[in-house]
């Protein structure tokens, strides 16, 4: 089974009017691209959140928080900025228990009012794979997109082959965040605040 992962959801019975949100204070995002950015047919490949490894020239290493909440809400395990997801140590630590050396983690300092309040990770997934099943997707175009008709039947699996030995991944044709099963089932056993996993998907 497969999963599809968000990050920087706050908790329902949280108290907070604003949304948290992050400045870099170096380093030139501007600047950051990623070593291939061929196209494939699939997703238009860009430089955040497409599956492709990130060159570290310019990538900033000190963020800044800026909470407009009073009291100030707490940070999050899992945050998101900007299309990335920002993750504390034991996430990163999940994450390279079942793929070792696979993706990538940037060292990022948060500072919220002048002071260092944390260490985190700016977590590039590194895999871009076309896992949708070719049967028992439907409809799809030309092209390999799902493309459902309002009031008609669809159906979106994904291909148990397709994803092989993979954990996580960008599938090229859905974009997003996708999990397999196994590593799924560990992150909702760390509880991680700011992660939602929704799943099992279906497969096949």
């Amino acid at each position: 089974m497969a999963y599809s992962a968000l990050s920087g959801i706050r908790p329902q019975d949280e108290d907070a009017e604003y949304s948290s949100y992050f400045e870099w204070l170096d380093g030139d995002w501007k600047k950051i691209d990623i070593y291939d950015a061929s196209q494939d047919g699939g997703t238009v490949v860009t430089r955040f959140n497409s599956g492709r490894r990130m060159k570290p020239d310019f990538m900033p290493t000190k963020i800044k928080r800026v909470d407009p909440n009073s009291p100030r809400t707490p940070m999050l395990d899992v945050e998101r900025f900007p299309s990335c997801f920002l993750v504390c140590k034991e996430f990163k630590d999940i994450v390279e228990e079942f793929e070792p050396g696979v993706h990538q983690f940037f060292p990022m300092e948060i500072f919220e009012s002048g002071d260092k309040i944390a260490d985190y990770y700016l977590f590039n997934i590194c895999t871009r794979l076309d896992t949708l099943h070719p049967e028992l997707t439907f409809p799809r175009d030309d092209r390999g997109f799902l493309r459902p008709v309002k009031g008609k039947p669809f159906a979106r699996v994904f291909a148990t082959a397709a994803i092989g030995d993979h954990h996580i991944y960008v599938d090229k044709f859905l974009g997003g965040t996708l999990m397999s099963n196994a590593i799924g089932e560990r992150l909702k056993q760390a509880n991680l605040t700011g992660l939602k996993l929704s799943g099992p998907l279906k497969e096949a």
